[in-house]
């Protein structure tokens, strides 16, 4: 699983790679990753970035998320959608629900400067859901309404990989 995960990164890095502004690889130890996870946990953060570096054409960020059971979505189900920046997300721990697609109605301009750049978001209509879970990987395009609540099932963690080519997310 380790090896498909790389070659998807790999390969969605490929479109920004030839303008990559250094010579080396940026490497993100387990050790790194986990004590995140745990920071993020002990101080209930749920969206916060592990690195974002500039590749040349563009920021790519390497974020986690941590969804604690309990949290249902608002109803009606509010989606958002970043303006510029195609989010890869990979599961690694719970089981939760993709909405996707469909229209956000009366949308709400958004700057989530941190997470996604200039956004959108509010209730959706015509959306699809699709249930994810540990392994599962899952690609939203830029302006595609998207959402993943957890419901009242586990805990869920996912890594997002954000690849921002005008450079909104701040370097980290």
């Amino acid at each position: 699983m380790k090896n498909i995960l790389c070659a998807l990164v790999l390969t969605c890095l490929g479109s920004v790679s030839a303008g990559f502004a250094q010579n080396t690889a940026i490497v993100i130890p387990n050790a790194e990753m986990q004590a995140k996870l745990k920071e993020m946990i002990e101080k209930k953060v749920q969206d916060d970035s592990l690195r974002v570096a500039n590749a040349g054409d563009a920021n790519v960020g390497v974020f986690f998320i941590h969804l604690n059971p309990g949290q249902t979505p608002q109803e009606p189900i509010q989606l958002m959608s970043h303006n510029d920046v195609t989010e890869v997300y990979y599961v690694i721990k719970g089981e939760g629900t993709l909405y996707h697609g469909g229209t956000i109605e009366n949308p709400t301009p958004r700057d989530l400067a941190t997470t996604g750049g200039p956004s959108k978001g509010g209730p959706s209509k015509g959306k699809l859901t699709q249930s994810v879970g540990p392994g599962d990987v899952f690609i939203v395009p830029a302006n595609t309404p998207h959402q993943v609540n957890l419901g009242a099932k586990t805990e869920m963690v996912y890594i997002v990989f954000r690849f921002d080519p005008k450079k909104h997310l701040q370097l980290k």
